[in-house]
């Protein structure tokens, strides 16, 4: 079954947009808005930024980071997100939120530290990561890197290049997966079996 993507409009000072949204085992387009400011910050960790975030039945934890650099485009509002869903039983879901509609033939490319690359998919203003393999490969590029670079055309064929510091994604990561870890379901074989009496 798939699961319903929804995007959590965040609306406080921090002006940006989580989505809870674009999975890889998701392949439809049907979304729901949700809508609040009673997200948590769960701290600050250099370049990263922790945050929780819980209305109703769906819990959120997600980690986001502002481009250090960008060329081709003066806006900032741009993201770079990990997110948790413990609800969908989601550890890593990556997102990018650009600055300006993508053009959503081509990849957003990402690499880090020229070493490991990633293509994202794109639909308006938001890429992602749309393999599970691939998740996990960059939250764990990610805690072993320094640097992450953006290339991306926007629909105006405009090329926009970004780059993020990876300086305290591993901590910040670590806060957020810790803080929804308890909201996961437990997994059949983790479930204790009564005793058996003799």
């Amino acid at each position: 079954m798939n699961r319903k993507l929804f995007f959590i409009t965040l609306c406080s000072f921090f002006n940006f947009f989580i989505p809870a949204g674009v999975h890889a085992a998701d392949n439809k387009s049907d979304y729901a808005l949700v809508s609040g400011t009673d997200f948590v910050s769960l701290g600050k960790f250099r370049a990263w930024e922790a945050f929780f975030l819980q209305q109703g039945n769906e819990v959120l934890c997600w980690l986001s980071s502002k481009p250090t650099t960008q060329t081709g485009l003066s806006s900032d509002d741009s993201n770079l997100i990990t997110s948790i869903r413990p609800t969908h039983n989601i550890r890593d879901e990556i997102s990018f939120h650009a600055p300006h509609k993508l053009d959503q033939d081509k990849f957003v490319k990402v690499s880090i530290d020229n070493k490991v690359s990633f293509n994202l998919s794109s639909e308006g203003r938001w890429a992602w990561l749309k393999s599970s393999l691939d998740e996990g490969r960059f939250v764990l590029a990610s805690q072993n890197g320094t640097v992450l670079n953006i290339n991306a055309t926007t629909d105006d064929g405009k090329i926009m290049t970004q780059k993020y510091s990876l300086s305290g994604y591993t901590l910040a990561y670590k806060t957020a997966l810790d803080k929804c870890n308890d909201f996961f379901e437990p997994k059949p074989d983790a479930v204790k079996k009564p005793a058996v009496k003799k």
